[in-house]
């Protein structure tokens, strides 16, 4: 993937509408604005910006606020922004270890097919769709799919993640629309508008300490 590109996006910002689905077939809009700076940073506000609440990623905590307050930071790396982003940026071995630490096992590699696409698979044996894994486009090198097991209490949470209609912008393959499934069912939706690559974005923008100065 880093050869490919030798040179990825540092920022990426756009706004997202979201569709929440429930269990009862009942759905909820929101909308987020999203910022990124590679790698490892990602900061998503709540709209309207005067809810001054969401999430921020610093690239190896989440930190989290409500109304302008900080009620939550806790150690944590986002996979999805590391398979479909930093991985082009970071060293190889940095990248290997972040990723052996999200459970993903780097040993396992296959060719398979995804939506009509040959694709690579890392993490999972054929047939295998619950086990920590990731699906790269074999052409473009770019993520189709992150699926992630996780422990909660007494049960297995699978997390399958689909990133489709991609788009050539700023130079580079973006994906405008994320579907994220669980446990086989259709929860949250994404489709992303007003997408800016490599438009600058001040540093204060990723610092927690600063999250309402803006």
């Amino acid at each position: 993937m880093r050869l490919k590109y030798t040179q990825w996006y540092k920022t990426l910002s756009f706004t997202q509408k979201n569709t929440l689905y429930s269990a009862r077939g009942g759905e909820t809009s929101s909308q987020w604005r999203e910022q990124i700076a590679v790698p490892g940073k990602l900061r998503i506000d709540y709209l309207p910006l005067t809810q001054r609440s969401g999430v921020l990623f610093d690239g190896s905590r989440i930190h989290t606020f409500d109304n302008g307050r900080a009620i939550d930071a806790q150690p944590g790396v986002n996979a999805l922004l590391l398979i479909t982003a930093d991985m082009y940026a970071l060293p190889p071995d940095r990248a290997t270890r972040l990723l052996d630490s999200l459970g993903f096992d780097l040993s396992k590699l296959r060719r398979d097919t995804w939506d009509g696409q040959s694709a690579y698979v890392v993490g999972a044996a054929a047939g295998d769709s619950t086990t920590s894994q990731f699906w790269i486009d074999a052409e473009r090198l770019v993520a189709l799919r992150v699926v992630q097991k996780e422990r909660r209490g007494t049960r297995d949470i699978v997390t399958d993640v689909r990133l489709g209609k991609f788009a050539e912008l700023g130079g580079f393959p973006i994906a405008t629309e994320v579907l994220q499934y669980r446990d086989g069912r259709l929860v949250f939706k994404e489709q992303r508008e007003n997408v800016r690559v490599n438009e600058p974005i001040a540093e204060s923008v990723f610092d927690p300490t600063k999250w309402v100065a803006r």
